[in-house]
């Protein structure tokens, strides 16, 4: 992706109409790319129950960093540098014994930093990492993923050993992009890619593995492909989805929060939008967007249409097998 270079929640609406010339220029901030994401900056959508009931029961954790190192993304890696010690303190604070490792992607996959308990390594190689590259809109973090999981298929750098994972800890890995996933050929095609992607989040739920997918919407999702496939990684997996500011600010924050829902420490609430949309929200966050908490969604829809329309988000790769 050679390009240069916390939440409130809308309801999720496909417009179709022809970019506008002024998101040409994406370091101004002119034509608001924010304005083309479904959700605005700082939006945690937590699916299911935690890992552990608290975090005081929270034994151990193995976190995964998977992030998009491509050419629009300097502003979220930026992001990450800069808040990365508070992650790890927040892990190691919470889950005294804490692994964490790195996989980078472009159109191809990079072991950066196996799953290892010298976090060091970690924090270094997070600092060494700088956007540049990419070539076309998708990139491969798909196969990142299933190189995490089970193992890839696309060109690969370092290795990355699935069985690593441990039983019994809680499990997250955390993916940052502004792509939609393009597999190992650099193409997004609907029916191929979005089903790769939404096996890749199988893979991980039958693995026990939550995924925080953290999406930085530089150029926005006028198509609406990326979203619907960010939210059904975490969807699938009991994890979060978070969408971060353009410029990719807000990206640590979101991270942060992930590992927070894993281990319990995070309160959320079933919140019934005015739309009559079911979504989790942060505590608070529901009435400061005018809905009603819930305990049960079945509460909120309040018409058919409602019920596709939410259920198309969550259940439309399912479909797709």
């Amino acid at each position: 992706m050679n390009r240069s270079m916390r939440m409130a929640c809308l309801s999720l609406v496909f417009v179709a109409l022809a970019l506008p010339e002024a998101m040409a220029d994406q370091n101004s901030g002119i034509g608001n790319p924010e304005a083309w994401a479904p959700y605005a900056p700082g939006t945690i959508l937590a699916f299911g129950e935690p890992r552990v009931a608290s975090r005081d029961s929270c034994e151990c954790l193995d976190l995964v960093l998977v992030i998009d190192d491509t050419g629009s993304m300097g502003g979220a890696i930026s992001n990450v540098q800069a808040g990365l010690l508070d992650i790890l303190d927040l892990a190691t604070s919470t889950c005294g014994d804490v692994r964490a490792g790195l996989v980078t992607f472009k159109d191809d996959v990079e072991v950066d930093v196996p799953l290892t308990a010298n976090l060091n390594l970690v924090i270094n190689a997070v600092n060494a990492l700088y956007a540049d590259g990419g070539a076309n809109e998708p990139e491969a973090s798909d196969e990142a993923l299933r190189e995490v999981f089970t193992s890839t298929v696309c060109p690969l750098t370092g290795d990355f050993d699935p069985s690593a994972w441990r039983d019994g800890c809680c499990k997250v890995t955390i993916l940052v992009t502004d792509a939609n996933p393009g597999g190992c050929d650099d193409m997004f095609i609907q029916g191929i890619d979005d089903v790769n992607a939404h096996n890749r989040a199988l893979d991980a739920a039958a693995m026990g593995i939550q995924i925080g997918a953290v999406f930085v919407p530089t150029w926005g999702d006028p198509y609406n492909t990326i979203t619907p496939i960010m939210l059904d990684y975490a969807a699938t997996t009991n994890g979060v989805f978070g969408q971060t500011a353009w410029d990719g600010s807000g990206t640590a924050d979101a991270i942060e929060q992930v590992i927070l829902n894993c281990i319990g420490a995070s309160a959320t609430e079933l919140c019934c939008l005015p739309d009559g949309q079911c979504v989790r929200l942060l505590e608070g966050d529901c009435e400061r967007l005018s809905g009603t908490v819930v305990d049960d969604c079945d509460e909120c829809l309040a018409t058919p249409a409602d019920v596709e329309t939410w259920g198309q988000i969550k259940a439309r790769f399912r479909d797709a097998r």
